[in-house]
């Protein structure tokens, strides 16, 4: 599992897919122009999870320009991409 640092992510410009605004689960996106990173937060609990994938394993899938903001994340990206990522202080 890969360990990003707190100040790393929350430096970073959180957007959420029109799709994903207002959901009980909410799914929140993020590029640090290596990674594109992936926030959930189920609001019933709290809880958080995140993961990341490289923009190098995915340059055969881009399909255009990361803007989740207006529903487009850049390229296709398959659950199975993801990887788990620890938050440290």
């Amino acid at each position: 599992m890969a360990k990003v640092a707190q100040q790393e992510i929350s430096e970073m410009a959180w957007h959420t897919m029109p799709a994903d605004q207002g959901q009980i689960v909410h799914v929140e996106y993020a590029s640090d122009g290596e990674h594109l990173y992936r926030r959930i937060t189920d609001r019933s609990d709290r809880s958080v999870s995140m993961a990341r994938v490289s923009w190098d394993w995915l340059s055969d899938s881009i399909t255009g320009e990361f803007e989740p903001q207006n529903g487009e994340l850049g390229a296709d990206v398959d659950e199975s991409d993801w990887r788990s990522v620890e938050v440290v202080s």
